[in-house]
């Protein structure tokens, strides 16, 4: 979820390189899972900048003191108004999360079939170890 977490940081641009002891069949197969997602989400990621607030509980960002959240999170807007919310886990154990987005109505996730649990205009997911999650109206 390096990717995910670098695009939620403000990421323009991403690079993949290989060493000898790891790469593989598994490592193009993740390689190309990830590209193809990065692809369907473009028109989100590069149609500007939203307003946001994001409040992260505990309140635990604080970069300065290298204390970053377990799962970050940012919201991005496609070009016909529809939202995009991308989370990553950064830990290496599963997370349960909260989200609330306005506009995001479904939470249908986007290279998952199952929707997150909706409740109240908040959604629920748990984050497998390392996991990334991207939820669109």
């Amino acid at each position: 979820m390096q990717a995910y977490t670098a695009i939620i940081y403000g990421s323009r641009g991403l690079l993949y390189f290989a060493l000898n002891d790891i790469a593989g069949e598994d490592a193009w197969d993740g390689l190309r899972s990830i590209s193809a997602q990065i692809k369907a989400m473009t028109p989100a990621l590069l149609n500007g900048d939203i307003a946001q607030t994001i409040k992260y509980t505990p309140d635990n960002f604080q970069p300065v003191s290298q204390k970053f959240p377990m799962v970050n999170a940012a919201v991005f807007q496609y070009p016909d108004g529809d939202y995009l919310l991308m989370a990553a886990n950064i830990m290496p154990h599963a997370v349960d999360t909260k989200f609330r987005v306005g506009g995001i109505k479904s939470g249908a996730r986007l290279f998952n079939a199952a929707a997150a649990e909706r409740s109240a205009g908040r959604f629920s997911s748990l984050l497998g170890r390392s996991g990334g999650l991207a939820l669109a109206r």
